[in-house]
């Protein structure tokens, strides 16, 4: 297993530095242990191994779904206002 997107270089996303990230396509919810355990079991692996990274849900999560140190959770939304505003700076 890979994250979905792994950056040759340390990255900052909406202000936390990534080495990695990870897509999912559905809202993150703490109440799924089936989903919600292989998830944080996938995250751990990736932290201990890459680095810091995030992962970014499309449709949003429950606050407290990802604790994980070195692992950020961000919505779709955020992240894409964060390339926006960071294009118009640049």
């Amino acid at each position: 297993m890979t994250p979905d997107v792994r950056f040759k270089k340390p990255t900052y996303v909406c202000g936390h530095l990534c080495t990695w990230l990870e897509y999912k396509n559905y809202f993150g919810f703490r109440s799924n242990p089936f989903v919600a355990s292989a998830s944080k079991k996938q995250y751990q692996k990736y932290a201990a191994q890459i680095g810091p990274g995030a992962v970014v849900y499309r449709l949003g999560f429950e606050s407290g779904h990802v604790n994980i140190d070195g692992v950020m959770t961000f919505r779709e939304k955020e992240v894409l206002q964060d390339l926006e505003m960071g294009s118009l700076r640049g």
